[in-house]
């Protein structure tokens, strides 16, 4: 029984500081651009600072993951893309959707996502159009900082 609560102890004691170590950022939406669908017309679109959209995001202690992109639970997957150019900006993919892109500088707190559908200006003159709603495309632009 010592043996169990001892390994459960040190368990406890190596997870707890990884935990602690998750860095929380709280993001605004500064700009978004894109294409949306209006009936049948796929046009520009353009909001900026008046969205003032704001959401948490959280990195994992060793950036491997982000979640909470967008108000959303769906984790994305980060790495360092360009280290020896930008090796300040981590891209992350969002783990159930690979054209939900997530790029950000930890140097400057600025982020772009980029929200491409296969169902949106990929799918016009295909099969799929018909078959599913159409979606928009766009890039949010905004910056995140620590509270």
């Amino acid at each position: 029984m010592k043996v169990l609560y001892a390994a459960g102890l040190s368990l406890t004691l190596l997870s707890g500081p990884a935990l602690a170590e998750d860095k929380t950022l709280y993001c605004i939406v500064e700009h978004m651009v894109g294409l949306m669908l209006t009936e049948d017309t796929w046009g520009p679109v353009y909001d900026d600072v008046s969205i003032g959209k704001r959401y948490a995001i959280r990195f994992s202690n060793d950036y491997a993951t982000v979640s909470g992109v967008e108000s959303t639970k769906t984790p994305y997957h980060c790495k360092r893309q360009f280290p020896n150019k930008a090796p300040d900006v981590l891209t992350c993919i969002n783990s159930r959707v690979a054209t939900m892109v997530f790029n950000y500088s930890m140097q400057t707190g600025r982020f772009v996502l980029t929200m491409t559908s296969p169902g949106g200006w990929l799918s016009i003159g295909t099969d799929r159009a018909e078959l599913r709603d159409r979606k928009n495309d766009y890039l949010v632009l905004g910056s995140c900082q620590a509270f």
